[in-house]
């Protein structure tokens, strides 16, 4: 999280949700459901603030503004007012009771009716997959103006489209000149010359604004954004040395003059059948024998597929297919795939001098991941045959895809046996020990990839250790947006046992100045000791510099309503930050753990947006 517009976009979890009150868009929903939800600013020459429940969420948001978030399935009161305006004293623009629904894709926009008054109008966004030379385009009319044609090419496409209505239609990749006309056959309002729809995008425009102003506001909002494919993303790789070679998808010159060892794609492709004809270079495929003719199927599911061009054990021109695995690795960890694409017997993967996994025939590969560094690696003749390639040392770097494919052929004279080794990128997981799936990963990858946390210096997170005074205060200066820098400094010891040369002393005296920690009596901070539960109570009340009410119930069975922090930890409470223990405690005076201390920024995260 960063203390920036175009950061908010999760942290906002209840910024913007003017007027959900989704007719067609109700329907049952657990609490943990999320919509992916864009929120537009339509309404022109108006700046507004933004106010949910009662808080200001977002000042000073401008026409054409948006902001994408990520919320999960409430009620929510929305109120906009006038930017700047005292919402005791004037009345909102736009105040509406927001209901949002789970698993959908929306966009919410504020806009004028027909008759000009301020509303909030929300579509439910397709994002369906879509064949792959395809791209989806919709029109929505939210704009003071009467009903509308919408043309393409000059052609009309839809007629009588209303004010909340659209249109849309997937159309094949190319520019189209676009027109909104005034039903029933009235004047060209809007005009799109010449506008590319891109394959795999999703082209949304609004008609915004006041037709009937003098002068007219009417004009387009215009967003573009990715779509799911109904298929798969092909890589096609050359594996057969000394042939250059043309490619035909289904009849039609794909890749001309490809050549040995190099690569093409990845190609979108639409789930399906494909015939694949591959001839030498220049040849005439109307008379010439294709060195390979072969039908691929490709799945759906957005796969990453190689597709490679080899020799089979027999020394037959062949496709041979592989699902690429590129799922997240652990931090510190690399993915090493061997495929056996050669006319070669079965091998052994040797590496340091040891076979590494099963024994692999043409068309079969091994994978695993192993920790970064360097490595021996030979491929041998199985079981215990002759070593036909020594790589010799390899290094692979944490996060690293390293593939190795054994192409041509270990019988030629020459034999023409290689190796073809391919690197790409991983994303890693957070550290080795936080595993995906663990019970904290979210909120501690969270916290990586929002520049909170780099665990320590041996790559670990240690979740269950507890959080020192010190770490607290970095981890909610780095969470407020950095503000003094990346490496605050200080020219006062803040407290006594913190002095100038200390590693956190910047931060300590920024949580200082923000009033969010104000030390012991006897002038010390005690940077190393673990905070309490109640103490991280108090500093994230007063991180989001809130009003803090006395208790007048115990929020748990061992925090009485007259307890020091009771205030703090029923306002946890209340914001769903905290649910205590099991057993119905809160145990205030327990050290926080870190994997504790993720959760609570990260819930707050998705609840508030941070002061400091």
């Amino acid at each position: 999280m960063r203390r920036s517009r175009s950061l908010r976009a999760v942290v906002v979890a209840l910024l913007l949700l003017p007027t959900l009150a989704l007719a067609g868009l109700s329907g049952t929903a657990s609490a943990q459901d999320t919509s992916d939800v864009r929120v537009i600013h339509g309404i022109p020459d108006v700046d507004v603030d933004v106010y949910v429940d009662g808080t200001l969420a977002l000042p000073g948001f401008e026409f054409s503004d948006s902001a994408d978030l990520v919320l999960e399935a409430a009620t929510y009161q929305i109120d906009i007012y006038p930017a700047g305006a005292d919402p005791t004293e004037v009345d909102p623009i736009i105040a509406d009771a927001v209901e949002l629904p789970g698993g959908i894709s929306a966009s919410l926009i504020a806009n004028l009716a027909a008759d000009g008054a301020p509303q909030l109008t929300v579509f439910v966004d397709d994002r369906s997959a879509i064949a792959a030379d395809e791209g989806r385009v919709t029109v929505r009319h939210t704009a003071a103006a009467p009903a509308v044609n919408l043309l393409v090419d000059g052609t009309a496409v839809a007629t009588g489209v209303v004010n909340g209505e659209e249109f849309s239609a997937d159309l094949l990749e190319d520019s189209y000149d676009f027109a909104v006309q005034v039903a029933p056959d009235g004047p060209i309002v809007l005009e799109l010359d010449n506008t590319l729809v891109e394959a795999q995008t999703a082209l949304t425009v609004y008609a915004v604004g006041d037709a009937t102003a003098e002068p007219s506001t009417l004009t387009v909002l215009v967003f573009a954004d990715p779509l799911a494919l109904d298929g798969s993303f092909v890589t096609v790789l050359h594996g057969i040395p000394g042939v250059d070679v043309d490619v035909y998808l289904d009849g039609m010159l794909a890749i001309p003059g490809f050549e040995p060892e190099t690569t093409a794609g990845p190609l979108p492709l639409t789930a399906g059948n494909y015939q694949i004809t591959v001839y030498l270079e220049g040849a005439d495929p109307n008379v010439a024998t294709p060195v390979i003719d072969q039908e691929v199927s490709v799945p759906t599911g957005e796969l990453d597929i190689s597709l490679i061009a080899n020799l089979s054990d027999e020394g037959t021109p062949q496709l041979t297919a592989f699902v690429d695995d590129l799922s997240p690795v652990a931090a510190g960890t690399a993915r090493i795939v061997v495929r056996h694409t050669a006319e070669a017997p079965p091998v052994n993967i040797l590496v340091n001098g040891e076979p590494f996994g099963a024994v692999i025939a043409n068309g079969e590969q091994i994978t695993a991941d192993i920790p970064a560094g360097t490595y021996e690696l030979a491929v041998q003749v199985a079981p215990d045959g002759p070593v036909v390639i020594d790589l010799g040392e390899v290094s692979v770097a944490g996060g690293q895809l390293l593939t190795a494919y054994a192409i041509g052929s270990a019988v030629a004279e020459p034999a023409t046996l290689t190796v073809w080794v391919l690197s790409g990128d991983l994303v890693q997981n957070p550290f080795p020990d936080v595993p995906e799936g663990s019970q904290f990963f979210t909120e501690i990858t969270w916290m990586v990839t929002n520049g909170i946390t780099t665990g320590f210096a041996d790559g670990t997170f240690r979740p269950t250790v507890a959080v020192s005074r010190q770490a607290t205060a970095a981890f909610l200066y780095r969470y407020a947006g950095f503000p003094d820098g990346l490496f605050p400094t200080c020219d006062v010891a803040p407290f006594s046992d913190v002095p100038v040369d200390s590693p956190f002393c910047g931060e300590i005296t920024w949580m200082v100045d923000q009033g969010i920690a104000t030390g012991f009596p006897d002038d010390t901070f005690k940077p190393t000791d673990a905070v309490s539960r109640q103490a991280a109570a108090a500093f994230l009340a007063r991180f989001a510099d809130t009003p803090i009410d006395a208790c007048d119930a115990a929020p748990f069975s061992d925090v009485p309503a007259d307890s020091t922090f009771c205030g703090e930890i029923a306002w946890m409470v209340d914001l769903e930050l905290t649910t205590g223990f099991a057993d119905g405690t809160f145990r205030p005076t327990i050290p926080v753990s870190r994997q504790a201390m993720a959760a609570f920024l990260y819930r707050y995260d998705q609840t508030l947006e941070p002061v400091g």
